[in-house]
């Protein structure tokens, strides 16, 4: 049986000179942006990511802010809107009166709520208000403060709900 051909030997020169290719083909692998600017591009996505998460901080800020604002605008409206409704409540009471020494059902500040400081006890009383006192009042109901004292106490007996001639 005769020997099967082992085939043409290597070709040495042929491999060196693969080798020599090789090396430099993967000597020029650092001309690649993945390679050379890998360091550069993971600090450039590393700035975004702050960035971003700096914006997310001051979004979240500015939602907390703007949701503090909306509670604090609501707790205003309800307040106004009690007040509105007491106070309707009373100039509906002081229209029905018949005598300028009759109780007024007191009015409340129109921002607060709370009731209005030195309110007069009777119709009466409007008469007896000082300058400062008709502005005060007409301030707390959030009327016009313009105009004569005597100007002054007929809005306030307006804003009260007292009747033109009655009392």
């Amino acid at each position: 049986m005769a020997a099967a051909d082992p085939g043409p030997p290597p070709d040495f020169e042929l491999l060196a000179q693969s080798c020599i290719t090789m090396a430099e083909n993967f000597s020029r692998f650092r001309n690649l942006p993945a390679v050379d600017n890998g360091v550069a591009i993971m600090e450039a996505i590393q700035t975004l990511n702050n960035r971003m998460e700096q914006m997310q901080q001051q979004m979240q800020q500015m939602h907390q802010q703007t949701q503090q604002q909306l509670l604090g605008m609501e707790e205003r409206l309800g307040m106004r809107i009690s007040a509105s409704n007491t106070n309707s409540l009373s100039r509906l009471q002081n229209s029905q009166l018949i005598a300028p020494d009759n109780a007024l059902a007191p009015l409340y500040h129109h921002m607060t709520n709370t009731p209005i400081d030195d309110f007069p006890a009777t119709p009466a009383g409007i008469a007896n208000l000082s300058a400062a006192s008709a502005t005060a009042l007409l301030t707390a109901l959030g009327e016009n403060v313009a105009g004569t004292l005597l100007a002054k106490r007929q809005r306030i007996r307006h804003a009260i709900g007292l009747k033109q001639a009655a009392v």
